[in-house]
């Protein structure tokens, strides 16, 4: 059974029989009536279609996302600092990763203090930070300065205070 679908799937023939049997016991019924070389959908069966397409759909779409992101080719960079470091360093290093990676939206999230900005790095609530005060922690990789230079004139970014909330894009 499920030797057509197998060839097309390019799986072997028990794997897929073996997929499917689990996915049936995992829905607690069967999807397809075994009738003798062939296989028929059940009302259950039938029913999961479209839903399995959606969520293929899904899959492709989430896939789609992860490739535009890990490619950074869209997407947004959330950035915690200081607004003294806002301005020098921070602008010119944004300027520069705005030229490579224009479809890249860049936020930069201003802190109560200074001393937070490990732990909003750390919570995911940002992807960089810069701080002038030594941070400590795991999790948190620290740069000494002039680690990283960029060159020109900075822009492309919006800066907002860390209490306002994410806002998943630029403003």
């Amino acid at each position: 059974m499920f030797t057509g679908a197998a060839h097309t799937l390019r799986v072997a023939q028990p794997s897929l029989s073996h997929a499917i049997r689990l996915l049936e016991r995992e829905l607690g019924t069967p999807l397809f009536h075994r009738l003798g070389r062939g296989v028929m959908l059940t009302s259950a069966g039938e029913a999961f279609v479209e839903p399995a397409r959606q969520v293929m759909r899904d899959l492709e779409n989430a896939r789609s996302v992860v490739r535009t992101i890990a490619g950074l080719a869209g997407g947004t960079l959330d950035i915690v600092a200081p607004t003294t470091l806002a301005v020098d360093p921070l602008a010119d290093l944004a300027g520069a990763f705005r030229r490579r990676h224009p479809a890249i939206d860049i936020v930069i999230v201003e802190p109560p203090n200074a001393a937070v900005v490990a732990d909003v790095v750390r919570t995911g609530e940002c992807e960089l930070g810069l701080a002038d005060v030594r941070t400590h922690g795991k999790a948190v990789e620290t740069l000494e300065p002039g680690a990283v230079q960029a060159g020109g004139s900075g822009g492309g970014a919006t800066l907002r205070p860390l209490s306002s909330g994410r806002t998943g894009g630029a403003q």
